[in-house]
């Protein structure tokens, strides 16, 4: 059975701090609900059997707002006129006195906060988001707010694919009365860090080719964020060379180097193969980063990631390749994306070819 103890929380970094019941809240005006339900029902395998359970996975998926706004859960919580710092009593409204009983929601990011009612929009707005994508179901002990099951989603931010975080929902007799994200890390890592007996639902995550490591790096190549891109980029150590008609494709020394010493490099092939340091790979990242996703396929030590690059050269392709979750090469040398894909055995394609 999952677990969150309330001693755990106020100590532990990556548990969110609302279990503290810190914090108050800002201004948050509520807007008109916008978003429009892509479906009535969440899929067969997101059904755990129990009505009341159900009945909230159901409206998560839908993106209904207002059908979401309903299932939202309060807890009386006791305000305080001058509160001091992380874990003490949300703000008393002005003219309400020391102690004052109110209704508030608990959302712990990093830090924990207590938000009223009406100022719950657009924490109803982000629920909303049509198709959202369920991992695990299960019964929970000494949680704060106090509940019987939490629900963990991956969070996708804006219109990436990409789940920074967990988005953990408390629930209590039905209702959605806290959410815990930020700190929390990735699904993986939440779950990970818990004790799941039996859990009503435990689904595995969805990614373009069902890899979970090589979907890693998809969805990481989909923001094209060059800073995204170092992350995934994994060095060779390869020794260097002294006389530059000699180097072929090593590096060549510096002058702090020792001849023949093994310094971290990457290789770039540009119809001359050749390795990069750390310190000349800005071009390769942004180059990386500006292109998009043709086709994934496997290959003998890893996969091949082909990719389409930015106009002007969108009719030319860079194949990324990669093993386990780490980019080890780039490859491009004015290939044409029209018929990259011809001679690639139909059974070792994992996704593509996308239409240019």
């Amino acid at each position: 059975m999952l677990r969150v103890t309330l001693v755990a929380v106020c100590l532990i970094a990556v548990v969110v701090l609302v279990a503290c019941g810190g914090g108050g809240d800002g201004p948050n005006p509520t807007p008109e609900p916008t978003s429009t339900p892509a479906h009535t029902q969440a899929p067969d395998k997101t059904r755990t059997g129990i009505p009341e359970i159900d009945t909230v996975l159901d409206t998560v998926f839908s993106g209904d707002e207002e059908a979401v706004g309903a299932l939202i859960g309060y807890t009386p919580t006791a305000c305080a006129i001058n509160p001091q710092g992380i874990g003490s009593p949300p703000q008393c409204l002005e003219g309400d006195p020391d102690g004052t009983l109110s209704d508030f929601f608990a959302i712990g990011y990093c830090h924990g906060t207590l938000v009223r009612p009406e100022n719950m929009g657009s924490t109803i707005s982000m629920l909303s988001e049509p198709g959202a994508r369920l991992r695990a179901v299960s019964a929970v002990e000494e949680v704060w707010p106090s509940g019987d099951h939490v629900v963990v989603y991956d969070h996708i931010l804006g219109t990436n694919r990409v789940p920074h975080n967990a988005l953990v929902l408390i629930l209590r007799d039905g209702a959605i009365v806290g959410i815990l994200s930020g700190c929390q890390g990735t699904p993986e890592e939440f779950l990970e860090g818990r004790e799941l007996d039996d859990p009503l639902l435990l689904i595995p995550p969805e990614g373009l080719t069902g890899i979970r490591e090589l979907d890693m790096v998809l969805d990481g190549l989909a923001l094209n964020d060059p800073d995204v891109v170092r992350a995934f980029i994994t060095y060779e150590f390869i020794p260097c060379l002294t006389l530059p008609e000699s180097s072929g494709a090593s590096p060549l020394c510096r002058p702090e180097d020792e001849p023949g010493e093994r310094v971290e490099a990457f290789p770039v092939d540009t119809c001359e193969l050749e390795y990069r340091r750390r310190d000349e790979m800005d071009d390769v990242r942004r180059w990386v980063a500006d292109a998009d996703l043709h086709a994934v396929y496997a290959v003998e030590a890893g996969y091949q990631v082909v990719m389409r690059g930015a106009p002007p050269d969108d009719d030319l392709v860079l194949f990324a390749t990669v093993e386990g979750r780490h980019i080890v090469g780039i490859e491009s040398c004015g290939r044409s994306v029209y018929g990259v894909m011809d001679d690639v055995p139909a059974d070792d394609i994992l996704a593509g070819p996308l239409l240019p």
